[in-house]
Parts: structure tokens; C-alpha cells; sequence
């Protein structure tokens, strides 16, 4: 039983140690440094921009949940569109 302690006691010291040096190398490697365009896509992409909304007029029959109905896009196409959820009437 004994040496089983001491075995165990070499084994924790070792993981101990090693986790210690994975740890101050971590620390110790250098950073990547980004470019200002990485920058500011990846704050673009964080900003949260205000999307115009409309509310669609929806009285879905009971047997559905979804409502359907044309909306025009940005490039004056016009698409069909599907509301999931029924909007109360």
C-alpha cells in the first residue's frame, strides 16, 4: 500500500508540474495582432443595425399557423414571404 502512495504522489507531482508549463506557455507565446480592415469587419459585423420592419395583417384559420404574403425587396422584386407564428386578430 505504501508504494502504491508514493506512486500516486510521483504521478500527481508530475501532471502538477506539467500542467504548470503548458500554462506559463500558453501565457508566454506571442499574440496574433490583427490588421485595422480585420478589425473593422468584425466590428461591422457586431453592430447592430436598426432593420425596418412592417407588421403584416394576419387572421390565420385555425388549422394553420403561418400566414403568407408578397413583400418587395430591396432590388424591387417582389418575393412571397411566410409569417410562422398566428398574429391575434
Amino acid at each position: 500500500m505504501k508504494n502504491l502512495n508514493k506512486i500516486l504522489f510521483a504521478v500527481s507531482g508530475v501532471l502538477l508540474l506539467g500542467g504548470g508549463a503548458v500554462l506559463a506557455y500558453m501565457q508566454e507565446r506571442p499574440q496574433q495582432e490583427f490588421s485595422d480592415l480585420t478589425l473593422a469587419n468584425i466590428e461591422a459585423l457586431v453592430v447592430e443595425k436598426e432593420i425596418p420592419s412592417v407588421r403584416v395583417p394576419c387572421c390565420p384559420a385555425y388549422w394553420f399557423n403561418y400566414c403568407l404574403f408578397e413583400m418587395v425587396m430591396g432590388d424591387g422584386t417582389v418575393a412571397n414571404g411566410k409569417m410562422e407564428g398566428a398574429i391575434n386578430c
